[in-house]
């Protein structure tokens, strides 16, 4: 029988099996080209892109709870340059390589797009794994503390109703990274 916190887990792990932007995956946001001008004499209009949020300050990852917490908020908010940014390098080397895979692109290209946080990542991959999480609905009211901590590991609880959710975060490079891959994807 699946609980509440295995659900969500379940939701978390979907997330990144979903949550690529190739003709396979479309995104159900259409993404439209505005009206051409009057008197525009351009040979071609360009296509919209979507709105992207404003680029958010970088979180300080001074403590395990602000790796995770960056993690899920960022994700919550559309602020997917934090979040790319709160990520293990094993997390982030994860999610290049399955959408690489998946859209058979260059693993170069794909790391570009997540870095530089460009519409097709925005769109096809954050906004499907936002979705199918449901972090927009946990996060906000979620509590978060510490169950464990070592000098480079520990274990996070976040709590948000009645849903609990553990994840690891590392430190790297002086600092905590949420170990996304590293707690859900074995």
């Amino acid at each position: 029988m699946l609980t509440k916190k295995s659900l969500i887990a379940l939701f978390l792990s979907f997330g990144l099996c979903t949550a690529c932007f190739g003709q396979k995956h479309e995104s159900k946001e259409t993404v439209t080209a505005p009206p051409p001008a009057a008197s525009s004499s351009s040979p071609a209009a360009k296509p919209a892109e979507a709105p992207a949020t404003a680029p958010a300050a970088a979180p300080t990852l001074a403590t395990p709870i602000d790796a995770v917490k960056g993690f899920y908020d960022a994700v919550s908010k559309e602020q997917y340059d934090v979040a790319w940014a709160t990520l293990t390098k094993a997390s982030q080397d994860k999610f290049i390589t399955m959408v690489s895979t998946d859209e058979k692109m260059e693993p170069a290209k794909v790391r570009e797009l997540f870095e530089q946080t460009q519409t097709p990542i925005r769109i096809g991959f954050w906004r499907s794994f936002r979705n199918s999480s449901k972090l927009d609905l946990v996060a906000p009211a979620a509590t978060y503390k510490v169950l464990n901590e070592g000098p480079d590991q520990a274990e996070v609880e976040m709590t948000s109703g009645d849903v609990v959710l553990k994840s690891k975060a590392f430190k790297e490079g002086g600092q905590w990274k949420m170990g996304y891959v590293e707690t859900f994807l074995p």
